[in-house]
Order: C-alpha cells, then sequence, then structure tokens
C-alpha cells in the first residue's frame, strides 16, 4: 500500500462528510441543514468508545481496535452508493435488503481493494459488523442505532416534529434488545423516554 493508495482512500470517502442522512429528508428535515453520514460516522464511534470502556471497567473484554475500526467504516459503501433509507429497504421486502446487502458488499471491496492486505483486513471488520456475532459487533450495531436516536431526540430538542420520527425508535427497539448488551438497552430506555416526553409537550415552531 503506497502514499497514493491511501490519499485514493480518503478522497473517495471525502463524499461521506457531504452525503446526508436519508432517512431524515423523508422525515421532514431540511436538505441543507440534514445530518451527514461522516457526522453519523462520529457519533456511533463515541458510543462505540463509552460502551466499551464501560464493559472493561466491569470486567469484559472488549476489542477497541476492532471495534472502532467497525464503527468509524461501517458506513464507508456509502460513500459511493449513497444512504439507502431504511423506508425503501422495509418496502422492498427480503428482496431488496438482499440486494443493499450486496451492493454494498460489492461497493466495499471497490472501494477497499486498492490498500492490499489492509483493505482485506478492514473489508473482514465490515463483514464482522453485518453478523453482528462477536461481542465488538454487538457493540458496534447497538452503538449505531443509539446514534441516530440521539440523533432524533436532538432534532426534537431543536423543535422538530416529534411523530414524525416515532417510526425510527419503534424499528430501533427489537434489535438493541436482541443484542442482550444491558448497558445499550438502558440508553435506548432513556432516549425513548425523552422521545415520548417529546411527543407529549405542546408543539413548537421550528
Amino acid at each position: 500500500m503506497s502514499a497514493d493508495d491511501i490519499i485514493e482512500f480518503c478522497l473517495k470517502s471525502e463524499s461521506l462528510k457531504r452525503l446526508p442522512r436519508t432517512g431524515w429528508i423523508l422525515a421532514g428535515e431540511d436538505y441543507s441543514g440534514c445530518e451527514k453520514i461522516a457526522s453519523h460516522c462520529w457519533g456511533t464511534s463515541v458510543i462505540a468508545l463509552l460502551l466499551a470502556l464501560q464493559l472493561r471497567f466491569e470486567g469484559k473484554s472488549v476489542d477497541l481496535e476492532r471495534l472502532l475500526t467497525m464503527a468509524i467504516l461501517h458506513d464507508l459503501p456509502e460513500s459511493i452508493v449513497s444512504d439507502i433509507p431504511y423506508r425503501a429497504v422495509e418496502l422492498g421486502g427480503i428482496a431488496m435488503k438482499s440486494a443493499k446487502k450486496e451492493t454494498e458488499r460489492v461497493a466495499a471491496k471497490q472501494i477497499l481493494t486498492p490498500l492490499g492486505a489492509l483493505g482485506e483486513s478492514l473489508s473482514k471488520a465490515l463483514e464482522e459488523f453485518e453478523g453482528p456475532d462477536t461481542l465488538e459487533a454487538k457493540i458496534a450495531v447497538a452503538s449505531d442505532r443509539l446514534d441516530m436516536l440521539a440523533h432524533a431526540v436532538s432534532m426534537e430538542n431543536r423543535g422538530f416534529p416529534p411523530q414524525n420520527l416515532e417510526r425510527f425508535f419503534e424499528h430501533v427497539e427489537s434489535e438493541i434488545n436482541s443484542l442482550h448488551l444491558d448497558l445499550a438497552q438502558e440508553l435506548f430506555s432513556e432516549l425513548f423516554r425523552l422521545h415520548k416526553t417529546r411527543l407529549g409537550s405542546p408543539k413548537k415552531s421550528r
């Protein structure tokens, strides 16, 4: 892997700083103020780090390098295929879900292959994230979902209509529970409580 390879990788992933998270746009957020994919990856990584450090404090063994690799890069394929919203996958059913997964796998391979052995290692991390079977993958997936909900609450705090975001909370609850991470479930419960509080509050003008 050469300096040119690293620069090319960085330039390809630059688009993540500009591409929006389309689910928010479909919920009614303005394009100009919409969260970018790279911002979400940052939030995911911070939550993953905090969860991992707490689990380590409790005596669990967590590989931080693997975990943060997954958290940082989990949306890397979107740098060339963009963010395919959950609603589209939901409407398309199993066929759409399978097509999305394959499209993102091919995209990741295209981006990472020029990095040689390092690219292969990073590809394995993305495959691990898709499991998710390992503790690190479960933390990364939980952090991905929790950052989405944290951003939803942040939007609500700025006056965004909470009823427009109800479905984000609804489809995440079962995913979080299936990971069997107590702290992640606690975080979900608190974010959900904040959301429900907003649902019961008078509407703010935006």
